[in-house]
């Protein structure tokens, strides 16, 4: 069966003058769309070019093509592939949809590495904030199209209020999500601690070696710190020698200080600072070490 514009070209005008009328129009027009099986091209051409006979010329255009229509579901004819796509994007859409499901699933079924790495609580919410995002961001931008392009006028309002409930409950959910998350993030470092240290000698000699050993409590590891020293007595005169940086995938502190060349009796400060793996939770001790020549 042919496309529209040909169908209705070679049809039998001589008992019906409205149609007359219309294929007189279409062959006059420069912008008839031939090449489309939509009514809406063809009535926005009438309406566009705006004849005096207008309302006639679109009720034919109505009536021939729902015979032309009804003669396509009988003649049993396939439609084409553009327009088959056409009146069927909402089949495609449910069907992309489950292919994307599908092959995420397969993805995590022979890459169990994405699977063992939801094991993590960061991982996990990092991925649910991101799904969350990007279908809000989808429907926010599903919303704006059919309203803006969308061809049915009259329902605009009624459709556009159903969005929006929608988007409500989503926009919800997401500044949940997204509220919990940061809130806990900004809130946990005061959950994080040093305890239990102590120096391996209660007095550090010159050319000792003493050992610095600590739990640090909270956060998330791996973990990794400073232990700094300061000299208000003047005794050690390289003590900026005796820095060191930590590294503890546990949280369990030991670090030997090799102590340089010590002038006179006095005193050490020393400051332990801890991180946890995202640098969001630091903790300090401070203490100090007694040293003599």
């Amino acid at each position: 069966m042919p496309s529209f514009a040909p169908w209705l070209h070679n049809l039998d005008n001589t008992n019906d003058p409205d149609l007359a009328a219309l294929q007189a129009f279409a062959a006059g027009a420069a912008a008839w769309p031939y090449w489309s099986d939509q009514r809406k091209g063809y009535q926005d051409v009438i309406e566009n070019a705006n004849p005096q006979n207008k309302s006639d010329l679109i009720a034919t255009l109505a009536e021939k093509y729902g015979e032309w229509k009804a003669e396509e579901k009988l003649s049993g004819q396939p439609q084409g592939p553009l327009q088959w796509i056409a009146n069927n994007v909402s089949v495609l859409a449910l069907i992309l949809f489950g292919v994307v499901i599908a092959a995420a699933m397969l993805v995590g079924l022979f890459y169990p590495r994405f699977y063992t790495s939801l094991a993590t609580t960061e991982q996990a919410r990092g991925l649910i904030t991101f799904l969350f995002v990007l279908c809000t961001s989808g429907v926010i931008l599903l919303t704006a199209i059919a309203i803006f392009w969308m061809d049915d006028k009259d329902n605009i309002k009624d459709r556009f209020a159903y969005a929006k409930d929608l988007l409500t409950i989503i926009i919800g959910v997401l500044g949940t999500i997204l509220g919990f998350y940061y809130g806990l993030q900004a809130s946990s470092g005061a959950t994080m601690g040093i305890t239990n240290v102590t120096l391996s000698k209660p007095i550090a000699k010159t050319n000792d070696k003493v050992t610095f050993t600590g739990q640090v409590v909270g956060g998330k590891g791996p973990f990794t710190g400073t232990i700094e020293f300061t000299d208000p007595t003047g005794a050690v005169p390289e003590v900026a020698t005796m820095k060191k940086d930590i590294k503890s995938d546990t949280g369990s502190i030991s670090q030997t200080i090799d102590i340089p060349t010590v002038s006179k009796p006095g005193s050490l400060l020393f400051i332990l600072t801890a991180r946890d793996e995202k640098s969001a939770q630091a903790a300090q001790w401070t203490g100090v070490m007694p040293v003599q020549p």
